[in-house]
């Protein structure tokens, strides 16, 4: 026991000098090659919280909470100019997706909508599947949190394997398991309230940009193709693991589904709300309001007499720590614009993506990849789209085309380490990491085909490089 102890202190104390170690280098390096002082206060202290996420040594809505204030005082740049996240929406349609997932949990119509999505697709394996992912999309617009989403999946996909007791690392659970953490990731990519990290990157777009993207234009820009990668990763993961199984799941989910009794007046009044809030973003260019603002106008009713589906109790139950951990990210790019460093690394990678608009969204799209790697999605994001959008604007290509190229780069994974929804899923004991490791990276060389011959001459289609 005290050698165990004794060796986690080592790794504790290991892990805190590369912390610092990082940032130090990043400072000697920087100042070394003449840049000015507020880039190099700002690449010393970014690099510090990037490697404080990476190594879990602090909790992050902390660091994203402390890191403008830094900003501030070193002098990276002004108060209006670090702090100019807070003043956009972003973070309140975080808030707001918050309370609509703690109406939906407390309710039960989120698990109701999933057991339905699975009864109504029927009972082959198959088509399990396409009830998963068919329940991600009905509740991905609502729920911004994937942890959420992730929690009602995973419980579902274990409890169908405990329920025909399919053993642990087979093809059966990699399939179940891994399709239900499909059926929360890619819906993510087709609506702007679906993902925490999108909603972000869209903040940044705007506040870098001064052109915001509305819900309605992300949907027409990006729901349609996300069918066809939702077809490509599911086919591509029943070819590669060859599920068998010789028996029906239709006396399984009807089980489930009889469980939930019948329909409440919450979950009508929560159908009534999300009905509601669905209707106010698909008119968001008739009403012009900003989807942040309309999704917080909306899950403020669960509060009011009549619908009383969330109460002071419920606030307790809101991780309110979210919030501040987006806009505390989005602050990293109003700081780089402030320090220039946006520009810097915009003409570092110029020289790279000199070629035809095709050729510099395709790299891009490589660069999500690569990046992944090293940082979380949301500390990709936070890093790289303003500089993204400095460098768009050098080159002539429309910014926001190469946003949406990075994000489906952010999308592809190989190890469980790179996304809080693979890890989810992946320690859940149900999946062989040779499994994942293989139906992910075959999915990544798909992807890039699906890139090329489809979101390319898509988003060319529907005006994203216009």
């Amino acid at each position: 026991m005290s050698q165990a102890i004794t060796t986690q202190t080592r790794h504790f104390w290991i892990k805190w000098a590369v912390t610092v170690a990082i940032p130090v280098l990043m400072y000697v390096w920087t100042s070394s090659i003449g840049l000015p002082a507020p880039a190099v206060r700002f690449l010393s202290l970014t690099s510090c919280a990037l490697a404080i996420w990476t190594l879990g040594m602090l909790p992050e809505p902390f660091v994203a909470m402390i890191l403008p204030i830094l900003y501030i005082v070193t002098g990276v740049g002004k108060p209006g100019q670090i702090l100019s996240a807070w003043s956009g929406s972003a973070g309140w349609l975080v808030l707001s997706g918050l309370f609509i997932a703690e109406v939906m949990s407390s309710t039960g119509i989120a698990k109701r909508i999933a057991v339905w999505s699975i009864k109504l697709t029927g009972g082959s394996f198959h088509l399990l599947l396409w009830g998963f992912m068919l329940a991600g999309y009905i509740m991905a617009p609502f729920i911004p949190t994937v942890t959420g989403k992730a929690a009602i999946f995973a419980i579902l996909a274990v409890g169908i394997c405990k329920g025909f007791d399919i053993k642990p690392y087979s093809r059966e659970a990699a399939t179940l398991v891994i399709g239900a953490l499909l059926a929360v990731a890619i819906p993510k990519m087709a609506f702007l309230s679906a993902g925490v990290d999108v909603a972000m990157a869209m903040g940044l777009f705007a506040q870098n940009t001064g052109q915001t993207v509305s819900w309605s234009s992300y949907f027409i820009h990006n729901f349609p193709p996300s069918l066809i990668y939702a077809v490509i990763s599911i086919y591509t993961l029943l070819f590669l693991m060859k599920p068998k199984l010789n028996f029906d799941l239709k006396s399984f989910v009807k089980e489930q589904y009889e469980t939930l009794g019948p329909v409440t007046a919450s979950e009508k009044k929560s159908l009534l709300l999300l009905g509601l809030l669905l209707l106010s973003l698909i008119t968001d260019q008739i009403h012009k309001i900003d989807a942040g603002w309309m999704m917080l106008m909306i899950a403020s009713l669960a509060f009011l007499p009549g619908f009383s589906l969330l109460n002071k109790q419920s606030l307790s139950r809101i991780p309110y720590p979210q919030v501040f951990f987006v806009v505390g990210c989005m602050t990293i790019g109003g700081a780089a614009k402030a320090s220039g460093v946006d520009k810097i690394i915009a003409d570092l990678l110029l020289p790279l993506l000199n070629g035809s608009e095709a050729y510099i969204s395709f790299s891009t799209f490589i660069a999500g990849i690569l990046l992944n790697f090293i940082f979380t999605p949301i500390a990709a994001f936070s890093a790289m789209t303003a500089p993204l959008v400095e460098m768009a604007s050098q080159i002539g290509v429309a910014p926001l085309a190469l946003v949406y190229s990075f994000s489906y780069g952010l999308d592809q994974y190989l190890f469980p380490y790179e996304f809080v929804v693979t890890l989810y899923f992946y320690s859940t004991g149900y999946i062989k990491l040779s499994h994942f490791m293989t139906v992910f990276a075959a999915r990544m060389v798909l992807t890039a085909f699906f890139f090329i011959a489809v979101l390319y001459p898509y988003w060319n289609i529907v005006g994203v490089y216009n």
